[in-house]
Order: structure tokens, then sequence, then C-alpha cells
């Protein structure tokens, strides 16, 4: 079995070269291949290929409210009122778990009714995905980073796709490039700030953990950036 993961390369002569290498393997050999791009899998398809469907809406609501509430003890009346508005939120991200997650993460940094319907209301619902090619529930995440996260964020999309990173290694990356700023009253070291810095964008889903303990930034988060 050979298994070639988040595939986006759609160069014809190179998938000509692979696939001739590749023809020739033992009897039963398998390739799976993923990718997001209809044009690889039409290049490389030697079967119609598998859709990935979005979550049913009961487990994509189990999904959406355990990032945006968490194990958080709120008030009953006060969870009741921010569990209609997430309902309403919910039906704008048809299914896919990386939208609930990284708005369910978003909503989580702020038990608060009036912030949830700034959310809802949002003119970023507007955006035409086809068009700029940016989730609105990404673009809603991204726009409530502060200045310093986004500046960390984006360097980090320098690097190109499925690119894995380290986080010891990118932190001292972002105090090189001097991203980093020690707090004035403070006794951080910028090695614990960017740190802190790393984490918090990983609560948000804006880098996604590998079992081999790396990260990377997910495709949609890297056209994002």
């Amino acid at each position: 079995l050979l298994v070639l993961d988040h595939v986006w390369d759609e160069t014809g002569t190179t998938w000509k070269e692979l696939r001739s290498a590749l023809t020739f393997g033992a009897k039963g050999s398998t390739i799976l291949l993923t990718t997001q791009s209809p044009k690889v899998a039409e290049i490389m398809g030697t079967m119609n290929p598998i859709h990935l469907e979005p979550l049913e809406e009961h487990d994509f609501r189990r999904l959406f409210e355990l990032c945006a509430f968490g194990d958080e003890e709120l008030k009953p009346d006060l969870k009741a009122k921010l569990q209609l508005i997430g309902h309403k939120i919910l039906q704008k991200l048809h299914g896919l778990p990386l939208a609930g997650k990284a708005l369910g993460s978003l909503l989580r940094t702020r038990f608060d009714e009036k912030f949830w319907n700034a959310v809802l209301e949002s003119e970023w619902w507007e955006e035409d995905f086809a068009v700029s090619n940016i989730l609105p529930s990404l673009g809603l995440g991204y726009q409530h980073l502060s200045t310093n996260l986004k500046q960390c964020f984006a360097y980090a999309s320098v690097f190109p796709q499925a690119y894995v990173f380290h986080k010891e290694r990118l932190v001292q990356m972002w105090i090189a490039q001097g991203f980093i700023q020690s707090k004035s009253q403070g006794r951080m070291s910028l090695e614990d700030i960017g740190s802190q810095i790393f984490d918090e964008l990983a609560d948000r889903y804006f880098f996604l953990s590998k079992q081999d303990g790396g990260y990377m930034l997910h495709d949609m988060m890297h056209d994002l950036a």
C-alpha cells in the first residue's frame, strides 16, 4: 500500500513519469491518493474518485459545541442564548469539520451574546468562496487574531504547502525576524512568549498537529495567510 496524502501538484508530465514507475508493482498493490484538486484526481485516477461528504448534522453539532463550549460551566440562561445563536451559525458551515472547529474555537474566546451575534451577522458570510478560495468561517477566525498573531501566522505561509513545522524551530525563526517582543513588565523569555503564540494559533486550528510531533498549515489556512 502506497499512500500519497494531501497532493496538490497538477503537473501532468510529473504524474505521467510517476505512473510509469508504479505500473510494475506487485500483484494486489494499491495506491491511495488524497487531494482536494479535481484535476489531480483526473490525472492520476484509474477509478472514479470517492468524494468525502460533510458530517451529519448531529455529529457536526456535537463537534461544534465541543469546540465552542468545551467543559465551561455557564449560567443556564446564557448558555441557552448562545446555543440558539450557535445553531444559526452552524447552518452556515455546511458540515465542514475544519470550519466547525475553527469558528467554535473563536466563539470560545468570549462567552458574550453580543460577540456571538456579531459573528453571526458578519459581512464575511457574503464572501464568495468560489472567487476568493477563503471559507468565511476561516476568514472570521483570522480577522479576530491580534496583530502579532497575524504576523506570526503570515510568516508560516511563506513555506510551501504541506511543509512540516516544529514548534521550537518556528518560534526561534519568529524571534530572529523580530516578531516576538518582550512584555514590558513581564519576566517571560522570548521563547516562552513565542510558545504561547504558537499554542494559541494551534488551539484555534491554524496549525494542525501530526502524529510525529510536527505541525502543518491546512491548505485552506495557507491560502488565508
